[in-house]
C-alpha cells in the first residue's frame, strides 16, 4: 500500500534541484521538512474528512477524495492554497516580464483569482477574462478595483467561447493549459477569436525535458488530476499549440527558479494563428485528427 509519507518522499526525491542520491543519498533538511509537510497536510486533510465519506481509497491504496470531498476540496481549499503560493515573487517576476508586450483588446483564459491583474502595462484597452471557476470573488474584486482599464469576467470554459471571430489583439494563457479539460478545443477558440494579426501569449508548466523527471511526472498524473483539480503535470505544450494551427513565434523552455522539478518545467513564448494555406480546415473534424495526433505514443 502506498502510504502519504511514501507518496510526499516520491515528490521530492529526484525532483528537487539536484539528483536523488546526491552527496552519498544524505538527504538536506530543507526535503525532509517539506516531506513533513506535505504528509501532516495531506493527512490532516484525510482524517477531517474520512469519518463523513468524504474520501475513498484507491485500486493502488491511495486515498482520494469522493465527488462530494473533492467539491469541498476544490471550492475552499484548493483555490486559497494556489492563490497564496502564486503570489510568490517568481510568480509574480514572470507574469510581469511576460505581460508587458500586451495591448489592445485581450483575453485572458483561466482568469482564476486575477493575479495577473495588476501585471498588465497601461496599453490594456480592455481586458476580457474567461474561467469555468468563480474563484474568491472578494479577493478579485479587491484586485480588479485598482486597474485602469475595464475588466469583464465570464463564468465560462475555454473550450466554448461565445465570442465573435477575430476580436481580440492577444489572448492571455498563464498556469491554465495544464488544466484544461480538452485543451485543443480551447487553442482552436482560442485561434478563432485572435484578429489575422492576433498574439497568443503563454507561460505554463508541462512536461519536463529531462526524461528521468518526466517518467515521475507520467507516473503521479493521476493523483494531481485529483490533488490539482483537474492540472496534468505531463502536458507537452509547444505541441498542443502547433497542433492546434498557430505557428511559434518565440519559446523559452527554462526550469523556474525555487520549484520542484515536477512542476518546474516552463513553456513561455508567443504564437500566432498560422498561414491560411496551413490552418483552412478548422472545424471539429480536423481538432479530432489532431488529438489523435498527439495522444500517439511518446
Amino acid at each position: 500500500m502506498l502510504r502519504v509519507a511514501d507518496l510526499a518522499a516520491a515528490l521530492l526525491d529526484g525532483l528537487s534541484e539536484q539528483p536523488a542520491g546526491h552527496g552519498g543519498g544524505t538527504r538536506n533538511l530543507r526535503h525532509d521538512a517539506i516531506s513533513e509537510v506535505i504528509t501532516w497536510f495531506v493527512n490532516t486533510l484525510l482524517a477531517s474528512h474520512q469519518r463523513n465519506g468524504l474520501f475513498f481509497k484507491s485500486s493502488n491504496g491511495v486515498e482520494l477524495p469522493t465527488e462530494e470531498g473533492m467539491g469541498l476540496y476544490s471550492a475552499y481549499v484548493f483555490p486559497r492554497l494556489m492563490d497564496w503560493l502564486m503570489q510568490g515573487k517568481e510568480f509574480q517576476r514572470l507574469r510581469s516580464a511576460l505581460l508587458t508586450v500586451v495591448r489592445g483588446d485581450v483575453l485572458e483564459i483561466g482568469f482564476g483569482s486575477g493575479l495577473n491583474l495588476t501585471h498588465y502595462p497601461p496599453g490594456i484597452r480592455h481586458l476580457t477574462a474567461a474561467d469555468p471557476a468563480r474563484f474568491l470573488p472578494l479577493v478579485v474584486a479587491r484586485r480588479r478595483a485598482v486597474v485602469s482599464f475595464p475588466v469583464e469576467i465570464h463564468q465560462l470554459a475555454a473550450e466554448a467561447l461565445p465570442f465573435d471571430d477575430h476580436r481580440f489583439d492577444w489572448v492571455v494563457s498563464t498556469w491554465t493549459l495544464c488544466s484544461i479539460a480538452d485543451p485543443l478545443r480551447a487553442l482552436a477558440e482560442v485561434r478563432r477569436v485572435l484578429t489575422p494579426e492576433g498574439r497568443f501569449i503563454f507561460l505554463e508548466h508541462g512536461r519536463c525535458q529531462d526524461d528521468r523527471i518526466a517518467a515521475w511526472q507520467d507516473r503521479l498524473n493521476p493523483i494531481q488530476n485529483v490533488l490539482g483539480c483537474g492540472c496534468h503535470l505531463n502536458r507537452r505544450i509547444d505541441r498542443l499549440i502547433e497542433q492546434a494551427s498557430f505557428r511559434l513565434i518565440r519559446l523559452d523552455r527554462f526550469h523556474m527558479t525555487g520549484a520542484p522539478r515536477l512542476v518546474g518545467a516552463m513553456y513561455q513564448g508567443w504564437a500566432e494563428p498560422s498561414p491560411a494555406n496551413r490552418s483552412a480546415e478548422g472545424g471539429r473534424g480536423s481538432v479530432e485528427e489532431r488529438r489523435k495526433i498527439l495522444d500517439r505514443p511518446k
